[in-house]
């Protein structure tokens, strides 16, 4: 890290053109606590982002160091927020050439060239990844919310600045930072040791000290003591294994697992969503499920990171890609114990399309591949095999109880066919004949199993007067009733 600020220093230090601008404040400024980034200019941004790249240092990097010149939480934000703009914004810089001429040269964005490239890339839901776009998104922003008032139970550690604010009949407010051994030192009442205390617990002590040097009306309420975390310290974490950008990033000590698998850019395509691991000490204390929270919300095992922490993402065991009729398509990972119901529901379910008698599965065997059928009875005992390709199709877009009756009647249109209907019947639901229908001769027409068509005529006198039988109705049927005036105007 001096090293780090060694070179940022030089490079500052080498910009005295801009001794008198914004950027030059917020470059070598040691205190930011009131410092507006409305301030700067556009090309102010851009060159702030230049001497970060120049330097070797990530953003990430450069944040720490900004909160650590007490530059507000929600300036940072602002300023993150105008890079992001101006790196979308395609501008042009000059550098110099090796006779000394200039040529123009697109500015690169925060992403890397591959990156970009994978942002242009189209792919079809059933190949994306399902959870990639929890880290791939880069309007949602991981971080810890510094403003907010320290947690009780935090844990003091070395570089934690206490705010002690006393008031009443006495009256002083240090603000104490915590020595590498974890002590503080309080002005005319001495040492006090913080490390591995929660804030209250460090409270009570820092209380405790002051009362019997020099501030004994803490006891009589006539002075009170308000203890806080002024400043939050910076930890170092690792991601190993099968990350997008692994390495080691320096964090807030808010930060939990989410917040720096965000900044390693989550698993890749290779890596694990649901065996996450936090290694501390030389013991994995934790495995994260990334599905709870992608599916449930469910943030159960997201736990706060401590400093020289371990994030490993290992490889997935079983990944299947699911498409067709379910409402969210894509790939997923699943676990020993999970079976097709399982998949289906991180899928969100079956369309209403869906043909959920039987699933499609082409598979990869030892030696060339096979196709499955699993029916619906067996979802529960099927268990999806690394590589399988499952497919939900429609169901068939014909009808399996319509009738449709047209013509001559006062409600024409598609009926249910219920067992036994009848001609006599279904005209009844029609609401009945006009008094125009040609009663001498309809038409019914059929199609049979074997996918023939029949055309049968019917005379509906006689049907009412029971000269002729009833005709029984069967599915993909149409009847048509004309009307007299048809007739007689085919006639004339």
């Amino acid at each position: 890290m001096k090293r780090i600020v060694i070179l940022i220093a030089c490079i500052f230090f080498s910009l005295s053109a801009f001794s008198q601008s914004s950027l030059q404040e917020l470059i070598s400024s040691k205190d930011l606590s009131n410092f507006k980034v409305e301030m700067l200019k556009d090309e102010d941004i851009v060159k702030y982002k230049t001497y970060i790249q120049n330097a070797g240092i990530t953003e990430a990097q450069a944040e720490q160091l900004a909160l650590q010149r007490g530059l507000p939480s929600s300036e940072i934000l602002k300023l993150k927020a105008r890079i992001n703009s101006l790196s979308h914004s395609t501008s042009l810089v000059t550098k110099p050439t090796a006779k000394g001429r200039t040529t123009s040269t697109k500015e690169t964005d925060s992403l890397t060239t591959t990156e970009q490239a994978k942002d242009k890339v189209t792919l079809k839901p059933e190949d994306i990844i399902f959870g990639s776009e929890l880290f791939n998104n880069h309007d949602l922003k991981f971080e810890p919310d510094l403003r907010i008032a320290t947690p009780k139970n935090y844990v003091i550690g070395p570089d934690d600045e206490i705010a002690i604010d006393v008031y009443g009949f006495q009256e002083t407010n240090p603000r104490l930072t915590v020595s590498p051994e974890g002590f503080i030192n309080i002005p005319n009442v001495g040492f006090v040791s913080v490390n591995g205390l929660t804030v209250e617990a460090a409270a009570k002590r820092i209380k405790e000290k002051m009362m019997k040097n020099g501030y004994s009306r803490i006891a009589t309420g006539q002075t009170k003591v308000e203890i806080s975390i002024s400043k939050i310290r910076t930890i170092r974490v690792t991601v190993i294994g099968q990350a997008v950008k692994p390495g080691t990033y320096s964090v807030s000590s808010l930060s939990t697992i989410f917040n720096v698998l965000y900044a390693a850019g989550g698993p890749n395509e290779k890596g694990s969503l649901r065996t996450i691991e936090l290694i501390r000490n030389n013991k994995v204390i934790a495995t994260l499920d990334a599905y709870d929270f992608l599916l449930k919300g469910i943030q159960k095992e997201n736990i706060k990171l401590t400093d020289q922490d371990v994030v490993r993402i290992p490889a997935a065991n079983v990944l299947v890609k699911l498409k067709g009729e379910v409402k969210r398509q894509g790939i997923f990972e699943m676990l020993p114990n999970e079976n097709m119901n399982d998949l289906i529901g991180f899928a969100q379910g079956f369309t209403g399309k869906a043909y959920t008698s039987s699933i499609n599965i082409e598979r990869y065997t030892e030696k060339e591949k096979e196709i499955i059928d699993i029916r619906k009875t067996e979802f529960e005992k099927y268990t999806p095999n690394n590589g399988d390709k499952i497919t939900v199709g429609k169901v068939l877009d014909r009808y399996s109880n319509r009738i449709v009756i047209d013509g001559a009647v006062y409600r024409p249109g598609q009926y249910e066919l219920t067992p036994s209907l009848t001609l006599s019947q279904l005209i009844a639901k029609a609401d009945g004949i006009k008094e125009d229908a040609y009663k001498e001769r309809g038409l019914l027409y059929r199609i049979n199993e074997d996918l023939s068509k029949q055309v049968i005529d019917f005379n509906l006198n006689n049907i009412e007067t029971k000269k002729e039988a009833d005709i029984l109705l069967k599915k993909m049927t149409s009847i048509v009733i004309a009307s007299a005036k048809d007739f007689m105007s085919y006639t004339l």
